[in-house]
């Protein structure tokens, strides 16, 4: 994964070398041009979240990842990548109109027609819809292109950060929505309802972001900007005078998962003190632990709190060929939940589960409640139903 300081020396090394390659290009300009010509006359009738300044973010964060993905060593055609960058909304149904995805659809086949109009080829045309067709966050459709997956990207980084929040708001007065629900600011004893209520949106949709993003590069400046959304919401509720609840504590108040949130009321660094804290025995006590193929690909492993994982023995039941423990930010991204308080279950994302047999054998468990100061109790076999995990032996201290 591209960390975001590599992603700065990136940026700032093909800054450097843009003209280079742009005198190379050149005889592809005056069609790019053209397509930017089009795409602006179109967004003139779009509503402020889709209008031709989000078009222009869009495209600019396009560049940007199509070049962290070149100096990877993996080939994008950039004249795809920008022409679906200004493409991708040439056709903007009003919010909440159309099946989902329908947007993104009709844009494909209209730029299909835009860029034979203009003298395209017939293959970059097909490309370039195929990018199209596939950004779209409600449609659902599989990217299959370095460029399509760049495009997504680039899309889902506008809604995003601080400009991502203007974006909400904005498409909330359209919906003719509230800022929040007074009386469940959160949804913790509702269904979510982001067209209805504005801030549901980040919960909904907006903090789910960069655990579906595409490219490594766009993974991390999604991860950078979801932080800003999560301090911006944090701060909305302080201010609201509201302790922020998580979707665990959602989840629990729901009755969707059986298990009780325990606050300490003391540090419980080691599981000796969490033990003694709750009047357990120290065996009770578990922890839930992120692992990564150092790719794309995480596996949960949870076991006792004074056991240490058999990588090689979780590697072999995740059907993994190695694991390493997932970096902080990782573990934030695809759990929602901070390293050193990740819960068993709860998380933003459907995650693969392995629980120790252990852990499996008790009656009750304590593990992370979502938060550093909170423990979570839960029955082994409710983790089992919830996460659907199986259950090995990959605790050393066991074999």
């Amino acid at each position: 994964m591209v960390s975001v300081r590599r992603l700065s020396f990136i940026h700032r090394t093909l800054f450097s070398r843009r003209a280079s390659w742009l005198s190379a290009d050149m005889q592809d300009q005056p069609l790019l041009s053209r397509i930017q010509r089009v795409a602006r006359q179109r967004a003139a009738a779009n509503d402020a979240a889709h209008d031709a300044a989000h078009l222009a973010r869009v495209v600019a964060n396009a560049r940007l990842l199509a070049d962290a993905e070149i100096v990877a060593g993996r080939p994008v055609d950039r004249h795809v990548v920008e022409a679906a960058a200004w493409l991708h909304d040439v056709i903007a149904l009003p919010k909440g109109q159309g099946a989902p995805g329908e947007a993104a659809r009709l844009s494909s086949a209209e730029a299909r027609t835009i860029l034979r109009d203009l003298g395209a080829g017939d293959a970059f045309a097909e490309h370039v819809a195929s990018a199209v067709e596939s950004h779209s966050f409600s449609g659902g459709v599989e990217p299959r292109t370095p460029e399509a997956r760049i495009v997504q990207d680039a899309d889902r980084l506008d809604a995003l950060g601080a400009i991502g929040i203007a974006r909400l708001w904005v498409t909330g007065a359209m919906l003719g929505g509230s800022l929040y629900d007074p009386d469940d600011p959160l949804g913790v004893r509702r269904e979510l309802d982001d067209r209805a209520w504005g801030l549901d949106h980040i919960e909904r949709k907006l903090l789910r972001l960069p655990a579906l993003m595409q490219t490594d590069a766009g993974r991390a400046e999604a991860e950078r900007r979801a932080e800003f959304v999560r301090c911006y919401r944090d701060q909305l509720l302080r201010e609201i005078g509201i302790d922020a609840p998580t979707l665990l504590d959602r989840l629990i108040a729901r009755g969707e998962i059986h298990a009780r949130m325990i606050e300490p009321g003391v540090p419980t660094p080691t599981v000796a003190d969490a033990a003694a804290a709750i009047g357990v025995d120290p065996r009770q006590i578990i922890k839930s632990l992120l692992f990564t193929d150092g790719r794309d690909e995480v596996v949960l492993a949870v076991l006792s709190g004074s056991s240490r994982v058999d990588r090689l023995r979780l590697a072999d039941v995740a059907g993994l060929s190695r694991v390493k423990m997932a970096p902080a930010e990782l573990v934030l991204a695809r759990t929602g939940y901070p390293a050193g308080g990740t819960p068993p279950v709860g998380h933003i994302e459907a995650l693969p589960v392995i629980v120790d047999e252990q852990v499996a054998d008790l009656p009750v468990v304590f593990g992370g409640g979502g938060r550093v100061d909170s423990l979570l109790e839960i029955r082994p076999a409710e983790i089992l139903r919830v996460t659907g995990a199986r259950v090995a032996d990959i605790a050393e201290s066991s074999r």
